[in-house]
């Protein structure tokens, strides 16, 4: 196949879109870092001002990417050209998958993990609305996870719009459906349609819906015609409430920068280790209440362990959530859908598994200020192995700590202590260091 420009050898197709199609190419050129991306504008447009509309779009996007391609969450831009009355767009390839292969329907992320990506695009955005710039299509699948650092790459600046005043003139319609606000379906996109867009990415990763190709996501409406999202979700009113500002029908009722939705979600982050902090502080008063009481939950400990070992013990193990070591907290939240059917009494409970190996000693808590928690860990034939429980009200946070036995998968059972209570907790796992 002859070379463009004289050096770029294309090896397969990425993608096609309304603008053009991507490729994957070879820069015969270029040693270090030969592996690039190519797109070729393709106009079928009969009309002049079509193709011109789209010679514009694609402009624009050269032009973005040489100014943005500096951050190191946007691709380079490499070379700019036209060749036999087509143009082509050369920039860096990034290799890794979209975070679309992360937010699987049905399987919503931890309030953590929400956090971090938000936080992730937010920061990017903040730098590209810096130069006046919006990007118009913010979703899932232009948003890679690079493989090199495991961090979000945003791409596809082929329909960003570049304007002095918020919200100058009606424009061309660019973008996707489920993350698209009213103002940018009406042609007249502002920062805050990114925004939008941002939002409607972390709702869908907090309640592991998918989204459908309409406006509100599939979500039903409230009486203001706002997107009524809270009751999927698992999630603190704190970042509830930022999710909700974000997507708020009317533009001008949202954030209106990502500088300031960023420092809004800092205090969410805050807030939350505030109520962590309190909540370690009631834990504390438990591990110095005197010797008959810590006798005393020993005991209700014995016969809550007998009642769990005369149920019945068939772990469903694909319900089970993955449990890091890390150390870090993880905020659930427990309610009447989250039930352990194994259990006699039919308590709420959330399953969790961790793998480790021989040696190693665990230690996991679960903290609560909604209701007593439990704990028991379990070996993969469901050997019990450790277990915490205490229904005093003394008792703010479960706690073991494990030895392995074994090299392999562990299960983790964490649940109130009294039928008919739920809230929110946390629930952390971490390797002793000795």
């Amino acid at each position: 196949m002859e070379l463009l420009d004289g050096r770029y050898q294309i090896k397969e197709v990425l993608g096609k879109g309304g603008f053009g199609t991507t490729f994957l190419a070879e820069d015969k050129k270029n040693k270090t870092c030969p592996i690039c991306v190519v797109k070729q504008l393709q106009p079928n447009f009969s009309e002049l001002y079509l193709l011109t509309k789209s010679l514009d779009l694609f402009n624009r996007e050269a032009e973005t990417l040489e100014v943005l391609g500096k951050h190191p969450n946007i691709p380079t831009l490499f070379a700019y050209f036209e060749e036999n009355h087509e143009f082509y767009i050369v920039q860096e390839y990034i290799a890794g998958h979209t975070l679309a292969k992360e937010l699987i329907p049905g399987n919503p992320l931890s309030e953590q993990q929400a956090i971090d990506i938000l936080i992730e695009i937010l920061e990017i955005l903040n730098f590209v609305h810096k130069y006046n710039v919006i990007h118009r299509d913010i979703k899932p699948a232009n948003l890679i996870r690079r493989k090199q650092d495991n961090k979000l790459v945003l791409i596809d600046f082929g329909s960003v719009k570049k304007i002095t005043t918020v919200g100058a003139t009606k424009g061309t319609i660019v973008g996707s459906y489920a993350y698209l606000p009213e103002e940018q379906f009406n042609g007249q996109p502002n920062f805050c349609s990114d925004l939008y867009a941002v939002g409607m990415i972390g709702i869908q990763a907090i309640t592991g819906r998918e989204l459908k190709d309409i406006l509100g996501a599939g979500f039903p409406l409230d009486k203001q015609g706002e997107i009524s999202w809270q009751n999927y979700a698992k999630v603190s009113n704190e970042l509830a409430d930022f999710l909700s500002t974000m997507v708020k029908r009317n533009y001008r009722d949202r954030y209106q920068s990502a500088k300031e939705a960023l420092q809004a979600l800092q205090g969410v982050v805050e807030k939350n280790k505030i109520l962590a902090k309190n909540t370690q502080a009631k834990s504390n008063k438990l591990l110095s209440l005197p010797s008959k009481i810590v006798m005393a939950v020993g005991i209700v400990i014995g016969l809550t362990s007998a009642i769990f070992i005369a149920s019945n013990r068939e772990l469903k193990q694909q319900s089970f959530l993955q449990l890091p070591l890390t150390g870090k907290s993880t905020e659930r939240f427990l309610n009447s859908k989250d039930i352990c059917q194994y259990f006699k009494d039919n308590l709420y409970c959330e399953k969790y598994f961790f793998s480790g190996k021989k040696g190693q000693t665990i230690i996991i808590e679960m903290l609560s200020e909604d209701f007593d928690p439990y704990l028991l860990v379990l070996k993969k034939d469901n050997i019990e192995l450790a277990f915490n429980d205490d229904d005093s009200i003394y008792s703010w946070n479960a706690q073991i700590s494990v030895t392995l036995p074994q090299d392999g998968k562990y299960f983790v059972i964490a649940r109130n202590s009294k039928a008919g209570t739920s809230g929110k907790y946390t629930i952390r796992a971490t390797i002793k260091q000795f």
